[in-house]
């Protein structure tokens, strides 16, 4: 068997396609001209799925009769080219005419008309009718008539078609009893005060589906079945859950490398399910090259009977930062109210949270370069810091680990003082906005923005260190060396400061399936107050970087070039982490 030559498309063209330039077409198919990521082989079986994908691309546009082919295909002398022709006869474009509802009366006919996929205008298309069908039963399930049935009559004229619905209600369906089964060690009540529903509401489908999904996110329980979906016609239906338990120890062990903190380590016993009641318990200990942090926390999903969440915690840490070492010690608490969920997601839009914190703080091996820094200056010593924090975070992305479109914000303000046990008196803000975009060729654009402001006042001349801004690194400013932008000693080691400001860009695009890249530019500035701020204080850094997607995140290696070099400190730097920078 003789193969021949490859056969390459050197042109295709259409006739009598007036309502689409040929640009719009040809991006409809699989045959394509060669280009930067083509090679534009020729093949008889893609080009017979193109014609029907173009047939049913102009019956989607409103040409019901439109017909699409046969091509005619002309090769080449040496049969290496081929010229595609493709004739089209469109036919009359159909549009929605007047639509009409009969029957309606548990819904309004202007109900059931916002439900269509389609108004009058509209290209009239047989899958829009199919889809109002659908629309239509699901509208009428939401209310528990579950049998409700649509006939759709549509009548054409010319260059319209009108519709005529007519509808057959049915009857409700209600929720009878609500039956929980497989509970050993769990109490009914974490169950219950979870269910959006109660007997004698109307059988709503999509609410007992979220509800499963809800009741799976709880954490508790290895699965979740609620039933029946649809059951059979009555005025009352009995809710089915049925649960099978979780165990509720847990012990998690981790480890990486990050440029930020080297090695690190993390283990973490807890139990999720305290006595049935659905609380929790965890004590967790993180090791790095440079410290380690003790935490024990308390969780309650449900605090006095309402849905704010709160929280109560032990912890102390040694950190050993540049030009000196720090210990803490203390304890927090907080409340969060989470509000407008994203239907079968276990994502909240906003986020309401209030914290307060008590630590008590020692700075000690401290470099005499930063002790002799006027202001700024960071003293060994010891103190008590106390603070309120009240936040609000807004949360549109799509995707909380790997976003490709939405909007993330947040403002956050701490407040120190004497009336809440503190020896420091200070306020501090902090807001944060991220944006989204999906570019062409399955591409996101990226765009962050972060503006920090922090005062002392009463009592205090500066903020302690540890509430300090710091800038410069993988996920602020790449290009420089970790926490090294921004007010230094004569060592190098970093005062913090009180004003930050920090943009950032990034263009994310795919490579290979689990493999992606990153062009960024970063930019930002910190100084020790608002009123020492100067555009010559801007650090800007570009570079590029690989991710690899897992399943906690995309694992990321960036290399970043430094604009505006720090004296003594190279242009290149390189980051190894996890998450995006922003």
């Amino acid at each position: 068997m003789t193969e021949g030559p490859r056969a390459i498309v050197e042109a295709i063209s259409f006739s009598d396609n007036q309502p689409f330039p040929a640009k719009r077409l040809q991006e409809q198919m699989e045959t394509r001209l060669p280009g930067l990521f083509a090679r534009g082989p020729f093949r008889q079986d893609a080009l017979d799925r193109d014609l029907r994908v173009l047939t049913a691309f102009y019956r989607s546009q409103g040409y019901p009769d439109a017909v699409v082919g046969p091509a005619d295909v002309q090769f080449s002398a040496d049969r290496r080219g081929v010229r595609i022709a493709i004739p089209i006869q469109e036919g009359p474009r159909l549009a929605v005419g007047a639509v009409s509802v009969e029957g309606a009366g548990v819904l309004s006919p202007a109900e059931v008309l916002a439900a269509l996929p389609f108004k009058p205008g509209d290209p009239w298309t047989v899958g829009g009718e199919a889809e109002a069908h659908r629309s239509i039963a699901r509208l009428y399930a939401q209310k528990g008539y579950l049998g409700a049935q649509a006939a759709i009559e549509t009548i054409r004229h010319e260059d319209r078609a009108d519709i005529l619905i007519r509808i057959r209600e049915g009857a409700q369906t209600r929720v009878g009893r609500i039956l929980i089964g497989g509970l050993v060690l769990t109490r009914e009540y974490v169950v219950r005060r979870e269910l959006p529903f109660a007997p004698g509401d109307p059988w709503n489908p999509e609410v007992l589906a979220d509800t499963e999904r809800r009741l799976s996110a709880l954490g508790l329980f290895d699965r979740v079945q609620i039933g029946p979906l649809q059951p059979p016609p009555a005025p009352f239906a009995d809710v089915e859950i049925t649960i099978r338990e979780g165990r509720p120890w847990r012990v998690e062990v981790g480890g990486g490398y990050g440029t930020d903190q080297g090695w690190r380590g993390i283990l973490e016993v807890g139990n999720d399910n305290l006595f049935g009641t659905g609380q929790s318990a965890s004590a967790r200990e993180k090791l790095t090259n440079y410290g380690d942090r003790t935490d024990l926390t308390y969780r309650l999903p449900w605090l006095l009977g309402t849905r704010l969440k709160g929280d109560l915690g032990l912890f102390r840490e040694y950190r050993d930062q540049f030009g000196y070492k720090l210990d803490q010690a203390g304890f927090g608490t907080g409340v969060e109210r989470t509000l407008l969920p994203v239907p079968f997601k276990d994502l909240y839009r906003l986020r309401l949270g209030l914290r307060y914190q008590l630590a008590w703080v020692r700075q000690y091996d401290v470099s005499s370069s930063l002790e002799t820094g006027g202001a700024d200056a960071i003293v060994p010593g010891s103190q008590i810091v106390a603070k309120i924090s009240p936040v609000v975070t807004l949360d549109y992305r799509d995707s909380v680990v790997d976003p490709k479109h939405g909007s993330f914000h947040t403002i956050s303000v701490d407040l120190a003082g004497a009336y809440l046990g503190s020896q420091a008196d200070f306020v501090k803000s902090n807001m944060e906005t991220k944006w989204f975009f999906e570019w062409p060729w399955q591409t996101t654009l990226a765009l962050g923005a972060r503006l920090g402001l922090a005062t002392p006042y009463g009592s205090s001349n500066a903020l302690p260190s540890q509430e300090r801004f710091y800038a410069g690194g993988s996920t602020t400013i790449r290009g420089y060396p970790q926490d090294k932008v921004g007010p230094l000693d004569k060592n190098g080691n970093p005062f913090g400061g009180n004003a930050l400001t920090v943009g950032n860009l990034e263009w994310r695009f795919p490579i290979w399936r689990w493999l992606s890249g990153v062009a960024f530019m970063d930019t930002g500035a910190l100084t020790a107050d608002v009123g020492s701020f100067r555009l010559s204080d801007f650090k800007t850094g570009a570079g590029g970087g690989l991710r690899i997607t897992t399943p906690i995140g995309p694992v990321r290696f960036d290399a970043g070039y430094a604009l505006n070099p720090i004296e003594n400190m190279g242009r290149w730097q390189f980051y190894i982490a996890i998450g995006h920078a922003f």
